[in-house]
């Protein structure tokens, strides 16, 4: 949430400084000023996605801070965060128009890469099933990608077995391995170009780094001429980790259903943890844990809607259990139990839309030198707003 505001909030700051120390005739002057930089507000007890606020209405109206600047009251610089929707008397050159589509060209398709990883018996591989299930049902064209490691370790390869030199280079040819899977299905993704496609990644390239220390992992990194950023933050739409049954659904764990698994409760509750932190940094992570589902058919629900939140599939009431999300402005922390985290430096730029229904957000992500972006539209329909990401 801080990273979120940091931008706007610092200019928002920026321009309540200026405002005090400025004389206005009137307050129509003001106004003209604030107006000429577009930010958006996030109501602090509504509803919201991590674009904006789920109930826009709530923002102050520009007149009523301007009053307050002029009559000397104070007021939080967030109050300067209006929404784009108030589209008010802006000089058109500063509106962005979205263009309207042309017949003569086919409509622009996505190809989503959507990664399932998660410790051992969590459901991925039900879950991919599902998944698959339910785009093609929606009219997509869905590529389930295998797991790597169950190909590898199903020829024979004993992990226990391996000394430290073998481990690393099985790990090495692991990552390899993985990649070149990948890009096949990716590059055939790419290929299609009559509707939308989901490529369901069963685990993904950051995935070996649980198995191994930061120095082996620095390592494989070098020799394969790979950065962890470039895997962790270019190579996929969406991350979801299915947590382990052996964490809070302990009577559901087996072994049974796969060869290559071996693992204790004990176990594969540590490598769950471990591959959890493997993906920390990648903007896009969900957690689907074991907690309020009486059966294992809730935790593909919760897998079902998360998805569809992040590629804007509108699913009403089918599969949401009443549940809402917020975002907390934080105070404090206690920063000795805090757990793993990468920072970053995050940019949010507002662009202000010429349709009154639309929100258009670009968010910049930097990290020793290297950025991501991604541009976010969010359509207000009804009693609902939708957001798809690219």
């Amino acid at each position: 949430m801080i990273s979120h505001f940091l931008h706007s909030v610092t200019l928002a700051s920026e321009l309540n400084n200026n405002l005090v120390q400025s004389s206005f005739s009137d307050e129509e002057t003001a106004i003209t000023l604030l107006q000429k930089t577009s930010f958006t507000f996030d109501s602090k007890d509504s509803t919201t996605s991590d674009y904006g606020s789920g109930d826009d209405s709530a923002a102050p109206t520009c007149n009523g801070r301007v009053s307050k600047l002029i009559r000397g009251e104070s007021y939080h610089p967030v109050e300067n965060l209006a929404s784009t929707l108030a589209t008010k008397q802006y000089e058109k050159s500063r509106i962005f128009h979205m263009s309207n589509p042309d017949p003569s060209k086919p409509p622009n398709h996505i190809v989503y890469k959507l990664v399932l990883t998660g410790g051992p018996c969590g459901g991925k591989t039900t879950g991919q099933d599902r998944l698959a299930t339910f785009f093609e049902q929606l009219g997509w064209k869905v590529f389930t990608v295998p797991e790597a490691a169950t190909i590898l370790l199903g020829g024979g390869v004993k992990f226990g077995e391996l000394s430290p030199e073998q481990a690393y280079e099985f790990q090495k040819d692991l990552l390899r391995t993985l990649i070149q899977i990948e890009s096949v299905f990716f590059n055939q993704a790419a290929l299609i170009k009559d509707r939308n496609v989901l490529v369901i990644c069963d685990r993904g390239a950051m995935d070996p780094s649980a198995y191994l220390d930061a120095e082996g992992w620095d390592k494989i990194m070098r020799d394969c001429n790979l950065t962890s950023f470039e895997l962790r933050e270019n190579r996929y739409n969406q991350v979801v980790h299915m947590v382990t049954a052996a964490d809070g659904a302990e009577h559901y764990y087996t072994t049974l259903n796969n060869s290559t698994r071996l693992e204790s409760i004990g176990q594969a509750t540590s490598q769950d943890r471990m591959t959890r932190n493997a993906w920390v940094g990648h903007p896009y992570v969900d957690i689907i844990d074991n907690a309020d589902c009486t059966k294992f058919d809730d935790k593909i629900l919760k897998l079902l809607q998360v998805v569809c939140d992040r590629v804007g599939v509108s699913y009403q009431d089918r599969l949401s259990k009443n549940s809402k999300k917020r975002k907390w402005l934080i105070s404090a922390f206690d920063d000795t139990n805090f757990p793993k985290y990468e920072e970053f430096n995050v940019i949010h730029d507002y662009l202000l839309a010429d349709k009154p229904d639309l929100q258009v957000r670009i968010r910049e992500r930097c990290q020793n030198n290297k950025s991501t972006f991604t541009i976010t539209t969010r359509h207000f329909m009804n009693t609902e707003s939708r957001e798809t990401v690219s």
